[in-house]
């Protein structure tokens, strides 16, 4: 109950006039900013993280390609161990 009287003490001291009108404009416009912002951030984020999967993949073929070539070699060892850790890291 107490905290109910002060809440209603909060509200009654904040009157309805052009600064508060002001304050609560400003403030949504702050918000659209922010919410504008967040979705570039998550746009930009989404494209990275399909941009890198891309490129694993691409990796991946490639050293795949590499592998095939040289299977009797050190080489073809050394690449199929970096082919294992790129898949690893894809999953």
């Amino acid at each position: 109950m107490k905290k109910f009287a002060e809440n209603a003490k909060i509200m009654s001291d904040i009157e309805d006039g052009p600064l508060f009108r002001a304050t609560l404009e400003d403030l949504e416009m702050k918000e659209l900013a922010l919410k504008s912002e967040f979705k570039k951030i998550l746009k930009v984020g989404n494209a990275y993280i399909v941009s890198c999967n891309k490129n694993l993949k691409c990796s991946n073929e490639f050293l795949s390609l590499l592998s095939g070539v040289t299977k009797d070699s050190r080489l073809g060892n050394l690449l199929k161990e970096t082919q294992e850790i790129i898949e690893k890291g894809m999953s």
